[in-house]
């Protein structure tokens, strides 16, 4: 039974922006089961969501959060960073499908050339490799360094009402994990239990978007992992 349906015998006439949130919720829980199905049939994306063996670990705009084990990328060559480059210029200095795993921290949302940094990931990420971003979600957090902002449906390729240029930038990259981030700790410690609630089930996630309460609980960021498609032909998954 569709959550619409219990509205059918009912005299209560939800607004239409509750509408919009209904049909949302019903999409995405098709989304869920493919994603469930999708984690079986790929088990080493399990877990931290990485190769079971990655050969190329890419931490992009690193600054000064150096990571053991992977090819830390920065504009600034300062001291841990093995490779100087403007993530602005295109192309970056890989070949096409040498990287199995890129961690994408706090880096988007700077960049004036958003959508050719996107190609070069997808361009430089292995079919199947994995694509880690971290992002500042859209709710009361800002800052004057930020170009952008990113919410739950941000990285979806089909939705409804899509762009030929949304297809075109996000096509072939699968959604694999979405974490709506709060911050804790003092004195915040009621975000533990937000941050739980609202991701238990992608349903439940874009009803707090979708409402008030994105705006009476503000979250601070927002974590998308990806998986490249293993052919140009998946153009990944369509949501309303």
């Amino acid at each position: 039974m569709k959550i619409s349906d219990i509205f059918i015998n009912s005299s209560f006439i939800p607004p239409v922006r509750f509408n919009l949130s209904i049909k949302m919720c019903e999409e995405e829980i098709t989304s869920e089961t493919r994603e469930r199905k999708f984690n079986k049939r790929n088990p080493d994306l399990e877990g931290d969501y990485r190769s079971s063996s990655p050969k190329l670990k890419l931490n992009l705009g690193c600054g000064t959060k150096i990571k053991e084990g992977f090819v830390n990328l920065d504009k600034l060559k300062i001291k841990g960073v093995d490779i100087g480059h403007d993530l602005e210029k295109i192309p970056y200095p890989f070949r096409d499908g040498e990287v199995d795993y890129i961690l994408a921290e706090n880096i988007l949302e700077h960049l004036n050339n958003y959508e050719g940094c996107i190609n070069e990931l997808k361009r430089i990420l292995k079919p199947l490799g994995t694509l880690d971003i971290l992002v500042p979600y859209s709710s009361l957090e800002c800052s004057e360094f930020h170009r952008r902002f990113f919410r739950y449906n941000s990285f979806v390729a089909k939705r409804g009402g899509t762009s030929s240029e949304r297809i075109r930038l996000y096509g072939g990259l699968k959604i694999i994990k979405r974490k709506i981030i709060f911050r804790k700790g003092f004195p915040f410690w009621y975000n533990y239990l937000f941050e739980f609630i609202f991701n238990l089930s992608p349903i439940i996630s874009l009803i707090y978007e979708e409402t008030l309460l994105r705006y009476l609980f503000p979250a601070y960021l927002i974590r998308f992992v990806l998986v490249k498609a293993k052919s140009s032909k998946e153009k990944g998954e369509r949501i309303t």
